[in-house]
């Protein structure tokens, strides 16, 4: 599930973000603009499941992707390199970004494509 951050998403931001150098730019932009700014979109790739614990109910929540809107750019980040295909579409649809930064994990590697790969695909 894809969804717009909110100050409440802090903590798991930089959680996620942390632990990568090309991940600090978007934790950086979190750091100094928020989540309030008009020029800036936090959005969160995460996948909620329920714990029965002792007979309590509770959320883990494991993030996929965070994915950055500022001003008419967009920055994506995933551990696995993978971004939602759909989602980006109807961001791109809606309004088609100056430029789209991502890693690239192949460094210099032409990555292999199949049209089955489609829905989730690598990014470089």
């Amino acid at each position: 599930m894809i969804r717009v951050c909110t100050i409440n998403d802090k903590e798991i931001l930089e959680k996620y973000l942390q632990e990568e150098p090309y991940a600090g730019a978007i934790l950086a932009a979190i750091e100094e603009f928020g989540f309030d700014e008009k020029f800036q979109t936090v959005y969160l790739d995460s996948e909620k499941r329920n714990l029965d614990t002792e007979g309590e109910q509770e959320t883990e929540e494991t993030v996929k992707g965070v994915y950055l809107w500022f001003h008419k750019n967009l920055l994506l980040y995933s551990k696995e390199n993978k971004v939602d295909i759909d989602f980006l579409e109807q961001m791109i649809f809606m309004a088609a970004p100056d430029c789209v930064v991502g890693r690239n994990p192949w460094k210099g590697m032409r990555p292999e494509r199949s049209p089955a790969d489609r829905r989730h695909r690598r990014f470089a």
